[in-house]
């Protein structure tokens, strides 16, 4: 390690094969359960294998929405993904894959803002009054409150969230600003009759006192 260090000042360890030094954590097929204070990293296939597995199909890839909300999750924990994607053996990436892969680029173009460039919040977790789970990321200007699911109504309440007076709350993919209320505790945003994308959904809160 001294002779990798020595020739390589900015290099990184992970902390792969009992190492007593690491720079980083890099766990498979396993996300944290709060925020890390240092970086880290989870690594995982689209399926269940590194590599291709011509046994494995749709029940065993992870699912479009799932990617997602596993990216989110990492991000607003500290974390990066480590994405492995299996191509055959003539270099195609199985349809199967591919399909996630552009699921999660497609949803990337229009919210990359709550990922490219943040990092944790005060806390990663919340819900909505009507069970959606919340992930929070944030940059210098502004905090990024991501659902995990389309809500069933044109208002959500997101629980235990309450915003300075004169806060805006946008919608990425959408020009128009959103109006809110305060209900207690909770905040209640008015949402537009068609939201844009599809599986989650990001607000985008700006303003004093965040």
């Amino acid at each position: 390690m001294a002779e990798y260090y020595n020739s390589v000042p900015d290099g990184v360890i992970d902390d792969r094969f009992g190492v007593k030094h690491s720079d980083f954590n890099s766990p498979e097929y396993q996300t944290l359960i709060k925020i890390s204070s240092t970086k880290w990293e989870e690594c995982r296939g689209l399926g269940r294998s590194f590599g291709y597995n011509r046994a494995e199909g749709e029940d065993e890839t992870i699912a479009p929405d799932e990617l997602i909300y596993l990216l989110v999750d990492i991000v607003s924990k500290n974390g990066n993904l480590l994405l492995d994607v299996g191509p055959e053996a003539d270099g195609i990436i199985p349809t199967v894959q591919m399909e996630r892969l552009q699921a999660l680029g497609a949803w990337l173009k229009q919210n990359g803002e709550t990922i490219y460039g943040t990092y944790p919040w005060t806390r990663t977790e919340g819900d909505t009054a009507d069970g959606i789970r919340v992930r929070f990321t944030r940059t210098d200007s502004a905090i990024y409150a991501t659902l995990l699911g389309k809500p069933k109504t044109n208002a959500v309440i997101v629980r235990a969230l309450s915003p300075a007076k004169g806060t805006q709350i946008s919608l990425l993919g959408s020009a128009t600003p959103l109006t809110w209320s305060q209900q207690g505790r909770d905040v209640r945003i008015n949402l537009p009759a068609t939201l844009p994308g599809e599986h989650a959904y990001v607000l985008k809160i700006t303003g004093s006192g965040l």
